[in-house]
């Protein structure tokens, strides 16, 4: 097998993405190990954090399985940060805060998954552009074995070439 260039940009700039569903975690995003490490990709991070998706979901960092909102900085914040230092280049300067998504564990017992609510109908919807919602759903244990709950995330997508009548623009 031949290899090429890596693409430089495969995932789109804001907003062209709602999900974005990935085998690994971004740096700092539900990557942690065992071992204290953050191991996720500083590339990937960048990117999601140019396409601000309503969804990310990943998994291969089993120790890290969770979910959580990451609130962007807004373009103009952006603007009068410094520029970012060699570690900061992969995104972390462009989030403003991280809210640890918690889950009850008698409900994941009794449901058989975690569930998050983010629709427009909850009690704290995502706002589209400004946050993201990150799941690590790992559902393989460190010894790898399948003890960790599945994710059920609830979040409102954009109908898209759908006229009214429900039929598909052409």
């Amino acid at each position: 097998a031949t290899s090429g260039p890596a693409a430089t940009s495969p995932i789109p700039s804001f907003p062209a993405v709602d999900i974005v569903m990935t085998h690994g975690p971004p740096h700092g995003r539900l990557d942690e190990t065992s071992r204290d490490l953050c191991v996720g990709c500083p590339h990937l991070l960048r990117a999601v954090s140019r396409a601000r998706p309503r969804l990310h979901c990943f998994g291969h960092i089993h120790e890290a399985w969770g979910a959580e909102r990451v609130r962007w900085e807004e373009p103009e914040e952006e603007e009068e940060k410094e520029l970012p230092s060699a570690a900061q280049a992969g995104g972390e300067w462009k989030i403003k805060s991280v809210t640890l998504c918690d889950v009850d564990e008698q409900d994941v017992l009794r449901e058989r998954a975690a569930y998050v609510d983010v629709g427009k109908e909850s009690a704290c919807p995502l706002e589209w552009g400004r946050e993201t919602l990150f799941v690590n759903a790992s559902i393989m244990s460190r010894r790898y074995r399948p003890e960790q709950a599945p994710w059920r995330v609830d979040l409102e997508l954009p109908f898209v070439g759908v006229e009214p009548e429900g039929e598909v623009e052409e």
